[in-house]
């Protein structure tokens, strides 16, 4: 499967386009499985518009939220959540140093 680039993201989330949101099952099962230890931090890889990345920051963890899509972090960023640094980022090509939890 050919990987798209950072702008066939952008036009993918610019029309309106979206994945099917985390459903109570899920919900349920990262509480069980993966409840926020003091301190946790996870790394969201991916996360689009930040529907996942806000839920782990409410449950407890500082979440590094990184994407290759400009548009969608835009919008990521535009829903508010504390607990959340979203970054444009290739986890492949750049450097995991510009992560704030990187340490």
């Amino acid at each position: 499967m050919a990987q798209l680039k950072p702008e066939e993201w952008d036009a993918h989330y610019a029309r309106g386009g979206r994945f099917r949101p985390l459903g109570p099952a899920e919900r349920r099962l990262l509480a069980e499985h993966l409840p926020a230890p003091a301190g946790g931090r996870c790394l969201d890889v991916g996360c689009g518009l930040g529907e996942l990345a806000r839920h782990l920051a409410a449950s407890g963890y500082r979440v590094d939220a990184v994407d290759r899509s400009a548009v969608a972090l835009a919008e990521a960023r535009s829903a508010g959540a504390t607990g959340v640094t979203y970054r444009r980022l290739d986890v492949e090509r750049d450097s995991l140093d510009q992560l704030p939890h990187n340490t």
